[in-house]
């Protein structure tokens, strides 16, 4: 793949990634709620006040880390952790029992109440919102031991004790070394650690763009950084190649193994494509999976003693198919990559993502770099462009790229900062998946004051000529200072099937 396919392909993949997030109104949906739930919690003089709850969100929604349901009529969901803070000892049946009580007390609420899970409560809410939340009540636990074997304070603080109904001390007056231990919050922390420096930048553009006042008004959830895309990638692969499969890799170590990769990555300092990092961490994640003595170990950085390979030790499976699929995923993109142009790369990796992921993330790319164009060089209305000669029926999709030749050499465009100087020979070639045959058309426009005492503005729409890959190449020179712009139309049994768009030359 060209230069230039390769930029257009990553800036697709980030948008793919987009694509797979939740929207925005799930966001705003599931902040309200959450919210409104952390306030009823900690409403001063009920139940709970007297052991000073905190309510933190956990998991993907705090990782950023979220995709969307495979299927529209599929919840989602959004895991906390209601942390209380008493001494021990205590039941964890009985701190269970309390929040439930405490839900209970409002009538919302406790419609809302499903079967006890495992370690939390769930909350369903109406059918219609397609949405669950999970609570998990957990009491601040002891992290001495966790600085003791080396865990930073920052991350060892935030060490809870959580209930789990099938833990052997569940009914049990018993010390905190009895309860499950867990650390959501340390390692959310040690997570978006590792890409703060990226996340910042992405913040400080956000801020510019939404013409906001302060970097902190940027939401979280619009921040999105190649870790956290790679991430989402990599979950809805694994979720369309083994959704109905129980030993399928799970998201904490899908997540760990990034994260740890990304880290390497960003120490090499290299200025990459997203496409590269994507690879680079793909190579790079294996390196943190241990094996010793017949063992697997994959350790989670903020509480070294846990393994989450522990699973792979028991079943063998779960081990094999986690290097299956990662390398299935691996080879999925390279082959796409391979591909000569971005249109049948997409088509590869579709069966991986969906009609509608895929479908979302092109359209992006295209109304993103057609506004970009005609922002970045102000576009002049014309009244010598021809208008579409045929009935339109767009059906097909059909790209231009270009190269130019200047001093004996050839180079591609770059959409993004392409002024050129004149007289440079112009290549454009357009690919598409219309179905042969087809008739193909060109128009091309000039405009600006050299052009026009010229007589050569131009505008009228033509035939291709034979020559160059059935018409599908059009050979042009940068003849007059100002804006100009090519189109292509594939025309079928005398419908429009298929246009690019207009490809805009800028001429100093």
């Amino acid at each position: 793949m060209e230069l230039f396919e390769q930029k257009r392909y990553s800036a697709f993949l980030e948008k793919l990634a987009d694509s797979l997030d939740l929207t925005e109104e799930q966001y705003l949906f599931a902040k309200e709620n959450y919210e409104a739930l952390g306030n009823f919690l900690n409403e001063p003089g009920t139940l709970l006040s007297k052991y000073n709850p905190e309510i933190m969100t956990q998991g993907s929604i705090k990782l950023g880390t979220c995709v969307k349901p495979i299927k529209e009529e599929d919840e989602f969901d959004v895991d906390m952790t209601c942390k209380l803070h008493s001494s021990f000892p205590a039941k964890q049946s009985d701190f269970k029992k309390l929040l439930k009580t405490r839900l209970c007390e409002d009538t919302k609420y406790a419609k809302m109440l499903d079967n006890e899970k495992r370690r939390c409560w769930r909350l369903k809410y109406p059918e219609k919102y397609k949405f669950h939340l999970d609570l998990v009540p957990a009491l601040k636990d002891d992290y001495n031991w966790l600085l003791a074997i080396g865990v930073p304070l920052n991350l060892a603080e935030h060490a809870i004790c959580i209930t789990d109904n099938e833990n052997d001390y569940y009914n049990d007056v018993a010390n905190s070394e009895s309860w499950p231990k867990s650390n959501t919050e340390g390692y959310a922390r040690w997570f978006l650690d590792i890409m703060k420096i990226q996340a910042d930048q992405i913040r400080a553009e956000l801020k510019t763009k939404l013409l906001l006042e302060r970097v902190e008004d940027v939401p979280d959830y619009k921040v999105r950084t190649p870790l956290q895309r790679v991430i989402q990638l990599m979950k809805r692969h694994r979720d369309t190649n083994y959704e109905n499969n129980e030993d399928k890799p799970i998201s904490i170590i899908i997540t760990t193994l990034a994260a740890k990769a990304y880290e390497k990555v960003l120490k090499t300092g290299a200025s990459m494509l997203f496409y590269d990092i994507m690879v680079a961490i793909l190579n790079a994640m294996p390196e943190y999976i241990l094996k010793s003595n017949g063992k697997w170990y994959i350790q989670n950085p903020v509480d070294p003693k846990e393994n989450f390979a522990d699973k792979w030790n028991e079943n063998n499976s779960k081990a094999k198919i986690f290097f299956e699929w990662l390398s299935k995923f691996k080879f999925d993109f390279q082959q796409s990559f391979a591909k000569g142009d971005i249109q049948s790369a997409i088509n590869y990796i579709k069966p991986n993502y969906g009609n509608r992921a895929i479908s979302e993330a092109s359209e992006a790319i295209l109304s993103q770099q057609q506004v970009l164009l005609e922002r970045s060089f102000n576009k002049p209305k014309v009244q010598h462009q021809q208008s579409p000669i045929w009935p339109i029926n767009l059906g097909y999709n059909t790209k231009i790229n270009c190269k130019y030749k200047r001093l004996g050499k050839w180079d591609w465009i770059d959409l993004n900062s392409h002024y050129l100087p004149k007289d440079c020979e112009l290549m454009f070639t357009a690919s598409t998946n219309v179905p042969d045959p087809f008739s193909v058309f060109w128009q091309v426009v000039n405009t600006g004051k050299e052009a026009e005492a010229a007589h050569d503005l131009r505008g009228s729409i033509f035939s291709a000529f034979s020559a160059g890959r059935g018409g599908l190449q059009q050979k042009e020179h940068t003849k007059y200072k100002g804006v100009h712009w090519i189109e292509c139309f594939i025309v079928k049994n005398g419908v429009c099937v298929s246009r690019t768009g207009e490809f805009i030359i800028n001429v100093e």
